[in-house]
This record gives C-alpha cells, sequence and structure tokens, in this order.
C-alpha cells in the first residue's frame, strides 16, 4: 500500500536483510507520504498492526479496493475526456 502513495519500494534507503526483518517486527513502517488521505493511512496503519484482531478482514480490505478502483477509473476517464475535449 505504501508504494502506491510513495512510488518506490519502502526502505529504499538500506539493504534488505535481516536488520530490516528485526527493525520491522519492531514495528519500524516507513513514513507515510505527506497529503496521503486519511482513510487510506489509516487502512495502511491497521494493516501494519502487529495485532491480527486490529487487521481489516479481507472483506473490508476487498471492499476498499473496490472503491479506489472505481474512483481511480473515474478520475482517468475524466482526465481522458476532457484532452479529448481540448
Amino acid at each position: 500500500m505504501w508504494e502506491f502513495t510513495s512510488d518506490i519500494l519502502p526502505f529504499n534507503d538500506r539493504a534488505h536483510d535481516e536488520q530490516l526483518i528485526y527493525n520491522i517486527c519492531k514495528n519500524e513502517r516507513p513514513e507515510i507520504i505527506r497529503n496521503t488521505p486519511k482513510f487510506y493511512a489509516d487502512l495502511m496503519e491497521r494493516c501494519w498492526n502487529s495485532n491480527s484482531s486490529n487487521k481489516p478482514t479481507i472483506t473490508e480490505e476487498h471492499k476498499i479496493s473496490e472503491w479506489i478502483r472505481c474512483i481511480s477509473e473515474y478520475y482517468m476517464l475524466n482526465s481522458i475526456s476532457m484532452s479529448i475535449m481540448n
């Protein structure tokens, strides 16, 4: 999820090794990108939660991803329409 807002891999500034695994297990997370929509940042943080009972369910994830896909398609189609009209 973080990659969608940053357009880069998380922790791209260091080796993806045992130390990084250890740090992630100790709850190190990449900084949320500025201007990330709040609902998306909240969902991302819930996914990162180490307590599985606090993570979103697969049904919840599916509904949200479908909603995001629909919004993205809407904006893409509007963008194409606007470029055709100009």
